[in-house]
């Protein structure tokens, strides 16, 4: 029985020796892949932030070292040997010597006279509020491009685009403020006007427009004989928009988004007088009088 006791009390141990082996096994592959996890994403994240942001800003420029860093460090952690790192500032070894030197003394730090120190091309796209295929300006009208303490102005051509180039490369870590230049005749305004820009890596802007003043048509039918008679219960309309005149023979149209142009074909007809469909000049949002001829 003794015996029996004995080697039930061995069994116990050497299960227990496995169970704690096991234990130590597991955690050790844990703390190898951990690292090796970071490491590899982190260059991962590298990669994929050069190729997307080729130019970064000063900010953007010290994440990647610390992401950078930490990725070297994280695969240094599972290579074999011991590394150790001495400076005037710090001292370290192993996966941290790795961290302290790569972000330190990491070739990025070389001039290398690349592109992201030369002057650099813009491209602002004017479209409307549906997108890049709603152009609202074709051939006409100006944007603006404030930089410091001066204003660049080029046309907007007939792919609703305005193309700077030369702007020097400092500016692709100032805001600037992009516009339409205001123009008499031009009833066309930016959304977000005055807004500030960080171009970044960006060499492409969208520029978002609204007509304004072209909402609305408002006027008055009269008598073309006799000016002073507004005529009641006329049609008048745009396309499918109507409004009938009042007692003083005045109406009023809403415009859609679609339909604004500062041009329209407004058309009148009335039971008693003949009726009229004339092109008219609506972008100064002032009353349009409309004069028809007894039949």
């Amino acid at each position: 029985m003794g015996e029996s006791s004995q080697n039930s009390q061995l069994t116990s141990n050497s299960g227990s020796k496995k169970r704690t082996k096991s234990k130590t096994v597991g955690k050790s592959q844990t703390n190898i892949l951990l690292p090796a996890v970071v490491g590899i994403l982190s260059v991962v994240v590298i990669f994929i932030s050069i190729v997307l942001m080729p130019c970064p800003t000063k900010s953007q420029y010290i994440v990647f070292r610390i992401i950078l860093s930490l990725g070297a460090a994280g695969i240094a952690a599972i290579i074999p040997g011991f590394f150790k790192i001495h400076n005037k500032f710090v001292t370290a070894g192993g996966a941290l010597g790795v961290f302290v030197l790569v972000y330190l003394y990491n070739p990025a730090l070389i001039d290398t006279n690349d592109k992201c120190s030369d002057a650099f091309e813009l491209t602002v796209f004017v479209h409307g509020k549906e997108g890049k295929g709603h152009l609202l300006l074709k051939n006409r009208g100006n944007v603006t491009l404030r930089l410091e303490n001066s204003t660049i102005k080029k046309p907007i051509n007939d792919l609703g685009e305005a193309l700077f180039t030369d702007i020097p490369a400092k500016f692709r870590d100032i805001p600037i403020v992009i516009n339409i230049l205001e123009e008499e005749g031009l009833y066309i305004k930016a959304i977000n006007a005055d807004s500030l820009y960080n171009l970044g890596s960006n060499n492409s802007i969208d520029l978002i427009v609204e007509t304004i003043g072209l909402d609305k048509i408002f006027g008055q039918v009269v008598d073309i004989e006799n000016p002073s008679k507004p005529i009641e219960n006329a049609i008048v309309s745009i396309n499918e928009i109507m409004d009938t005149t009042n007692s003083n023979g005045y109406f009023s149209l809403s415009i859609p988004a679609e339909l604004q142009k500062e041009k329209q074909i407004i058309s009148v007809i009335h039971n008693t007088f003949q009726g009229s469909e004339k092109e008219w000049f609506v972008g100064s949002n002032e009353k349009i009088r409309i004069g028809l001829k007894r039949k």
